[in-house]
């Protein structure tokens, strides 16, 4: 039951605030375009979050069936 609610916390970490760790770091500051790296986190963490959701309705409905 907790392990979809990790992963969405997980997918909001990476959505909101992985871009702006990256941007903190010093040697990344110059050699990453902030455009793709703000754009890749947001894909990938609504992805996490999408599949999540699937996951944890999935399980809400395995267990009604019981």
């Amino acid at each position: 039951m907790t392990f979809p609610i990790i992963k969405i916390l997980i997918g909001l970490f990476v959505w909101m605030v992985l871009p702006r760790l990256i941007y903190n770091k010093r040697k990344y500051k110059k050699n990453t375009p902030q455009f793709f790296v703000n754009i890749a986190c947001k894909i990938i963490g609504i992805a996490l979050i999408f599949f999540s959701v699937i996951d944890f309705v999935q399980m809400l409905f395995s267990f009604g069936v019981e």
